[in-house]
């Protein structure tokens, strides 16, 4: 399997210090039924070049197996689009942690998931000139 197309411990956001800098430093845009976080800072050494957490609230799907589904969806998705993403990512010498959160009440199907991640993914390139 390349390298391209995995998605290693080390590109999951999991340090609480990070994932507040998300939430509170960094920006916001809606893709439709994704609202996505994320903050874009100068590429370093020890850092992949993106992070990514996803986020599915109880309030809206109270079985854990919808909520788990969701974030099953959202990741594949990701991870098979991430390239044109980190492709400019590079270019620019930049990196990004993103957290991908679900704002809507009904259950989604892979294709709009992933037409809802490359959209997040069109806008961050195109507000931030990459």
């Amino acid at each position: 399997m390349p390298k391209l197309f995995s998605f290693p411990k080390e590109q999951h956001l999991c340090l609480q210090c990070r994932i507040d800098a998300v939430y509170n430093e960094g920006k916001s845009l809606v893709a439709y039924p994704l609202r996505v976080a994320y903050k874009l800072e100068d590429s370093r050494e020890d850092l992949p070049s993106a992070c990514m957490l996803v986020s599915v609230a109880k309030r809206r799907f109270r079985r854990a197996n919808k909520r788990n589904r969701i974030k099953r969806l959202v990741r594949e998705a990701y991870r098979l689009n991430k390239s044109i993403l980190i492709s400019s990512l590079n270019l620019h010498q930049k990196r990004i942690d993103l957290a991908f959160m679900m704002i809507s009440d009904e259950m989604p199907t892979y294709d709009i998931i992933e037409k809802a991640v490359l959209k997040a993914f069109g806008k961050i390139c195109k507000e931030n000139n990459l």
